[in-house]
């Protein structure tokens, strides 16, 4: 039977449409269908074809995880680094300590927005330490290549909300808030309380405010049987307040004065002294750190600096037996960086200056790097950044340093010689780390 002449433009079009929705995407080259009816004559071979040349293979669904609707939105993140390090560090008569280590540290969060304006957050990662997240290859006792070590811990864990475009609220292990330095605050430290930040903009002036109360120790019990007293944990309290002023296009300033205060005893409340190196007794520390941004024969420039008091230093003195040293109660840091290293092919260069005096900080939050943990010590840090890939980046960091004063001890719990340790001069470090972000 030969095709009809008086089969329609808009018949034939229609079949063909209804056709390309129902025939497989395979029906590219032979399909019985069409077949069948070119032989029946309600398609000529012409129309079949074009009817072919209109199936498109389909776009495969994306793959998609199936999220609980109490988390709303979710988003994975993290790194991986390996190091190489290397500390030295003589004590009075000359004899030199030295500390070589392989490390890697790993750490994995999620994160998202909830509804309602809450958001919340996540993250696991190595090493149990409040000032660390690496893990020393071959330190895990036992046979070689032992995991004793290679553990997984709550690094953060918080819930947030910001219902007000001008304040907002954080509760749980959340990433430190403030606006500091590794000269006050290790970088690793995750404080455990509440935050409240407040924020408004006026021109190209934007005033903020960040308060936090931090459990600083849990006493257990606060009031045991019999005589022993009554206790109370202790809180770190921090009253942070602070401006941005865009200058121009590319020149910006900030500056945000910080208040530092502790209530409570916790097992932290005794004098410090050269026989306790965590001692928060009489510390009210006011830090004011700045920083002035900009560009420099079209690199980015960032000049900072962060400096710090102890009001209440001429306790802290007398306390730990060293009333006549009370002026040793501020520490300063000034740097500069340049360059970027955020995407493939930047860098960034970066060196500042450090005294840190001895009754000026609290001991158990400076940085773990830098300067050992530890205070009374004066000297500088220089890091060098290179992003090979826009996640992969190689960093150099070395610092050196000496004691600040040749007439007290070097207090703090850093990997040369022990927290007991109280002689150190000429202290060096030497970091080369190979970073994944993800």
């Amino acid at each position: 039977m030969k095709p009809s002449p008086f089969r329609s433009t808009a018949l034939t079009a229609g079949m063909a449409a209804s056709l390309s929705c129902v025939l497989p995407a395979h029906a590219q080259s032979d399909d019985p269908l069409l077949d069948a009816l070119v032989k029946k004559g309600i398609l000529t071979q012409q129309e079949a074809e074009d009817i072919r040349a209109e199936v498109v293979e389909p776009t495969p669904e994306p793959t998609q995880w199936k999220v609980n609707t109490a988390l709303g939105s979710l988003e994975f993140f993290g790194d991986a680094r390996l190091r190489y390090e290397l500390r030295e560090g003589q004590d009075d008569a000359s004899d030199t300590f030295s500390r070589e280590r392989f490390r890697y540290r790993l750490r994995f969060g999620v994160k998202g927005d909830y509804r309602d304006d809450f958001y919340y957050g996540l993250r696991l990662e190595t090493s149990s330490s409040s000032r660390s997240t690496n893990v020393t290859f071959g330190d895990d006792g036992g046979a070689p290549s032992n995991k004793e070590n290679d553990r997984i811990h709550v690094g953060q864990l918080y819930l947030g909300w910001r219902g007000l475009d001008w304040a907002g609220i954080e509760v749980g292990r959340v990433a430190n808030p403030l606006i500091t330095s590794s000269m006050v605050w290790d970088g690793d430290i995750n404080p455990e309380g509440a935050v409240e930040r407040f924020r408004h903009k006026f021109g190209d002036v934007e005033v903020f405010a960040t308060l936090g109360q931090w459990l600083y120790d849990d006493v257990n019990p606060e009031n045991p049987f019999g005589a022993g007293g009554t206790r109370t944990d202790a809180f770190l309290l921090a009253w942070q307040t602070g401006a941005k002023y865009q200058i121009n296009d590319t020149l910006a300033a900030r500056l945000a004065p910080t208040l530092y205060n502790y209530t409570g005893t916790g097992d932290y409340g005794g004098p410090f002294g050269a026989g306790n190196v965590t001692g928060i007794n009489d510390l009210m520390i006011v830090e004011v750190p700045f920083e002035l941004t900009g560009r420099l024969l079209d690199l980015p420039v960032r000049l900072f600096g962060d400096f710090a008091i102890n009001l209440n230093a001429d306790d802290r003195a007398t306390a730990a037996g060293f009333a006549g040293s009370d002026d040793q109660n501020k520490a300063w840091q000034i740097g500069v960086g340049v360059g970027q290293a955020k995407k493939k092919g930047g860098w960034e260069a970066r060196a500042f200056w450090q005294r840190s005096e001895l009754f000026a900080l609290d001991p158990n939050l400076v940085d773990s790097d830098y300067f050992d943990s530890r205070l009374n010590m004066e000297g500088i840090g220089i890091g060098l950044s290179y992003a090979i890939t826009d996640n992969i980046g190689a960093h150099v960091s070395y610092a050196y340093a000496d004691r600040a004063d040749d007439d007290l001890p070097v207090l703090g719990g850093g990997d040369i010689g022990g927290s007991g340790f109280t002689e150190l001069n000429d202290y060096q470090l030497l970091q080369l780390d190979l970073t994944w972000k993800f």
